[in-house]
């Protein structure tokens, strides 16, 4: 699974998200109070929109003080009838009828359909849940104010606080609801395409030919797929591991023949934890190299070491404990294979693990395996192991007393055919210490999907106490296409994407100019274009910092939840302590602003 950035611990993570909430919020804040100076300046004059500016601003703390939350209930119920009224349910019948007709379109013949299905109904809710976000949000007040409906409710004892509030706990409500619909059809629909039972066929069933004693044997074919059975000579056993899953298979022995059970599908849904470690690379002469080989390929994500040389990549791993893995390490990784010659493409490229004590230089006997691109392979580790002493002799040691100092323990891993390499990046390889249940990991990423549901429909909201409702969806549209482009921004304000600002990009394509070369105009127009796009790039930023970052929040990014889940790992409690946390800092600086914004337009009416 990809994840380009590590995952912070939750307080590691707070404080600077603390200050960057504080800026944001000043920011923000600065923003509403001079847009609305420059509203109220154009109907009523500089000096007047000052005062009631200031007016707005000193009662803004006395009408947060006397807020009620029986007025705010009152009014989140009428907005709650209000989406009613306007037929939203209408967007669980589609997503019921997409459902419906997914089969026809989805690849049942997929390597991995648990994979598939799950990314189609995560992309899907997320998809119409937004879309139910921004049409409930920023119609509603503008028609209100369009129609003078507010008026019966301004004109009673009614805080500018509540109305906002109301209408996000209203519309988030109806969410709510939709969305937890959604989540259970969804669940049903991705149990029941992946559900399925195979046989196994008598008439294939055959004594191991490795002397074990056990037997072997094929099933049907469902599903489009069948499996080879290998069954121990206690009867228990398991299937080869097909589009995502294997079998647990019985054997007993009846009246006349022996009989098989066939258990439900194992690996295809499942939550697993992971342990990721820090990876780092030695060049092909076996030397620390920050990055490993570039194969040519645009995307750098991952590094490549070169097989039959010193080359390797190497994990670290700390805090191992016999606690945590009493038997031993079960290992699952994923290494991509780069050949520069064809070979059998089916077979694999052959590698080697070795686990190294990184304080005494102690290591354990190489481990061979089979690296084949994009499939996960397993493997586990016993607690006793042999390791090689100084004469070249092994002898059998304890994983963790001998290999793990003080729990931080080395994973090398090299490429043994010369001319081919492996691929590798930190999240390719990994421990995996305990699997918990899909069925709440299936909840959480919905969860997920209800938080950044709430965060669009107080945008949505914010801009439409001062904006009329086409201008409000086109400005949520913006905001919500900004945080999901964010990483690319930042790349173009950093300097990662080549071709200069705005202004300098432009001129750049009107004059089909290479990307690396210097602008070809006179310096002092050069300087005056950089100049330019030095302050507008300064305010792109900006705003890429104010603007959530919709990406991570649902389908895209690096720490996106849509993956987690359809890759089969557990969505982390930190991972959604943090997107709560961002979830309300943001709806309070929403709020705020849809206050100040409110209340100005009834000061000035």
């Amino acid at each position: 699974m990809v994840q380009e950035h590590p995952l912070l611990p939750f307080w590691e993570w707070l404080p600077f998200q603390l200050l960057l909430f504080v800026g944001m919020l000043l920011g923000l804040s600065f923003f509403g109070v001079f847009a609305s100076f420059l509203v109220l300046s154009v109907r009523n004059g500089p000096r007047k929109a000052m005062g009631i500016v200031g007016e707005t601003i000193g009662i803004g703390y006395r009408d947060l003080k006397s807020t009620s939350w029986g007025r705010i209930f009152g009014l989140a119920s009428l907005a709650f009838r209000e989406a009613l009224r306007r037929y939203v349910l209408v967007v669980f019948a589609v997503f019921v009828v997409i459902l419906l007709f997914a089969g026809w379109y989805l690849d049942v013949e997929s390597d991995n359909p648990a994979k598939l299905y799950l990314s189609f109904v995560l992309k899907a809710t997320n998809f119409l849940v937004v879309l139910l976000a921004i049409f409930l949000s920023v119609f509603s007040l503008p028609t209100d104010i369009k129609n003078r409906t507010i008026y019966t409710i301004v004109t009673k004892p009614v805080r500018a606080w509540e109305i906002v509030i109301g209408r996000i706990v209203g519309f988030g409500a109806v969410g709510t609801i939709i969305l937890a619909m959604m989540c259970l059809f969804s669940y049903v629909f991705v149990t029941r395409g992946v559900s399925h039972a195979h046989r196994v066929l008598d008439e294939s069933v055959e004594v191991a030919a490795d002397g074990s004693g056990g037997w072997r044997g094929e099933t049907d074919r469902q599903a489009y797929h069948r499996h080879d059975a290998t069954i121990n000579p206690d009867g228990s056993g398991f299937t080869d591991s097909r589009m995502g899953h294997l079998h647990q298979v019985t054997r007993s022995e009846g009246n006349e023949e022996a009989d098989y059970e066939m258990g439900p599908p194992v690996g295809s849904l499942q939550a697993r934890v992971p342990v990721w470690g820090e990876l780092r690379f030695l060049d092909r002469a076996g030397k620390p190299a920050d990055l490993g080989i570039n194969v040519g390929k645009e995307w750098t994500y991952r590094g490549y070491v070169e097989g039959g040389t010193a080359g390797a990549g190497i994990w670290t791993f700390h805090g191992l404990n016999s606690r945590d893995f009493p038997q031993g390490l079960p290992i699952e990784m994923s290494i991509r294979v780069f050949r520069t010659y064809k070979g059998e493409i089916e077979s694999g490229i052959l590698g080697t693990i070795v686990l190294k004590n990184p304080t005494t230089g102690m290591q354990a006997e190489e481990i061979p395996f089979t690296a084949s691109d994009n499939s996960v392979d397993q493997l586990f580790i016993d607690r006793r192991i042999k390791a090689a002493l100084p004469g070249g002799q092994f002898r059998e040691v304890d994983l963790f007393e001998d290999l793990a100092d003080g729990g931080t323990m080395e994973v090398w891993i090299n490429c043994a055919e010369r001319g081919q390499y492996f691929g590798m990046a930190r999240t390719d390889f990994y421990l995996r210490a305990s699997d918990r249940m899909f069925a709440f990991n299936f909840v959480k990423s919905y969860f997920v999907m209800w938080l950044q549901m709430l965060v669009v429909t107080g945008f949505g909201i914010m801009f439409s106490t001062f904006l009329n409702g086409p201008v409000s969806m086109l400005a949520t549209l913006g905001s919500i296409i900004l945080g999901y482009f964010t990483n690319r921004i930042m790349d173009v304000l950093t300097g990662d994407a080549q071709g200069g600002g705005p202004i300098e990009s432009v001129i750049r394509i009107v004059k089909q100019d290479n990307l690396v070369t210097p602008l070809d105009v006179n310096p002092i127009a050069t300087a005056i274009i950089q100049g330019f796009d030095l302050i507008s790039m300064g305010i792109m930023r900006g705003f890429s910092f104010l603007m959530p970052n919709f990406r991570d929040f649902a389908e895209f990014g690096g720490l996106n939840t849509t993956r987690f889940v359809a890759n089969g790992f557990d969505i982390s409690m930190n991972l959604i302590a943090q997107f709560t946390v961002t979830t309300l800092a943001y709806l309070i600086v929403v709020t705020c602003l849809g206050y100040f914004f409110l209340k100005s337009k009834e000061i000035a009416a």
